[in-house]
C-alpha cells in the first residue's frame, strides 16, 4: 500500500482553486437578459399599481424610474456575484461603503421601493415563476386592500366654524344630528365668539345643511375640508 503525503498547504491550495473555479465561470450573456428584461417587465407592473393607488399630492416621475431602475441594477448585481465569489466579495465591500441619504417622506414609496428591490434580488437568481407569482399576488391584494380602505374613507371632512354664542343652541344641534361626529377643538372667547373643530362623515345631505350656516348671521368663518384621518383603515 503506498501512502502519497502532500504538504498542508498544497492541499489548502487545492481547495482553494476547486472553490475559485466553481463561483468564478463566465455569466451567460443570455440569463442576464432574461434576469434584466423580466425584472423591468414585474417592475413596470409595480410602477402601474403604484400610479393608480398614489394618493398624495405631487406625482414624481423621476421616483417610477427609480423604482425601474432598482428593479434591473439589483437583478444584474445578483446574477453577478451568483457566479462568482470574488465579485461577490468585491461587491459587499463596495456595498458597505455606500451610505444612502435621500429622504424619503411616505413610508409607502419605501416600502415600493424594497418591493422593486426584492424582484431584482428574485429575477438575479433565475426565480422568475417565484417573481411573477408574487408580483402578481401582492400587488392584487395591495390594490384591492387600498380600493377597499378608500371606499371606507370617503366622505370624512374636517368642519371647522367660527360663530357667535348666539348660534350655540343650532350648532350643537347640527352636530348631534350627525353619526360618527367627533369633536377635536373648541376655543372660545375669539371675538366674543367660539370656534369649533369637528371631524365629520357625512353623505351628500348633511353637507348641504352643514354649507347652510354659510354666511348667516352669527357665522364669522366657515370650513368644510375632505380630510383623511390617520388613524381610520
Amino acid at each position: 500500500m503506498v501512502f502519497i503525503h502532500l504538504p498542508l498547504a498544497s492541499f489548502l491550495d487545492i481547495i482553494k482553486g476547486k472553490a475559485l473555479e466553481a463561483f468564478s465561470g463566465q455569466i451567460p450573456l443570455t440569463d442576464m437578459l432574461w434576469s434584466i428584461l423580466t425584472a423591468f417587465g414585474l417592475a413596470a407592473a409595480v410602477c402601474l399599481v403604484y400610479r393608480v393607488t398614489f394618493s398624495g399630492v405631487v406625482f414624481q416621475k423621476s421616483f417610477v424610474l427609480a423604482l425601474l431602475l432598482l428593479a434591473m441594477i439589483t437583478a444584474m448585481v445578483i446574477r453577478t456575484i451568483s457566479s462568482n465569489l470574488v465579485f461577490s466579495l468585491g461587491m459587499v465591500g463596495a456595498l458597505s461603503i455606500v451610505r444612502f441619504r435621500t429622504a424619503v417622506k411616505d413610508v409607502t414609496d419605501t416600502v415600493f421601493m424594497f418591493f422593486t428591490i426584492t424582484i431584482g434580488i428574485i429575477c438575479g437568481a433565475g426565480q422568475y415563476l417565484a417573481a411573477f407569482l408574487g408580483t402578481m399576488l401582492t400587488g392584487l391584494i395591495y390594490t384591492l386592500v387600498y380600493c377597499f380602505s378608500h371606499k371606507l374613507k370617503s366622505g370624512h371632512y374636517l368642519f371647522t366654524i367660527h360663530y357667535a354664542p348666539v348660534l350655540e343652541g343650532e350648532v350643537a344641534a347640527l352636530i348631534k344630528s350627525i353619526k360618527n361626529a367627533k369633536v377635536k377643538s373648541r376655543v372660545t372667547g375669539l371675538g366674543g365668539g367660539t370656534e369649533l373643530a369637528v371631524e365629520l362623515l357625512i353623505g351628500e345631505a348633511d353637507e348641504t345643511r352643514i354649507l347652510s350656516f354659510e354666511g348667516r348671521d352669527g357665522v364669522y368663518s366657515l370650513h368644510l375640508v375632505g380630510y383623511d384621518s390617520a388613524f381610520s383603515l
